[in-house]
C-alpha cells in the first residue's frame, strides 16, 4: 500500500514539474506531431479482432 501511494505521489510530482515547464511542454508536442508509430492503434485493433474471432470459432458449443 505505501508504495502504490508513493508511486502515485511521485507521479503527481512529476506531472506538476512538467506542468510548471511549459516551454518544455510545447517543445514536446512538436516533436509528437512529427513522431509516426511504426504499429498503429488501428493494427493492434485488427490483430486483436482476428485474435477474438479465432478464440470463438475454436470453441466448441
Amino acid at each position: 500500500m505505501y508504495s502504490l501511494l508513493a508511486i502515485c505521489l511521485y507521479n503527481v510530482w512529476v506531472l506538476i514539474n512538467l506542468l510548471l515547464d511549459f516551454d518544455l511542454i510545447q517543445r514536446l508536442v512538436a516533436r509528437c506531431k512529427k513522431y509516426r508509430p511504426s504499429i498503429t492503434i488501428r493494427m493492434v485493433r485488427k490483430s486483436y479482432e482476428r485474435w477474438l474471432l479465432n478464440l470463438c470459432e475454436n470453441v466448441g458449443a
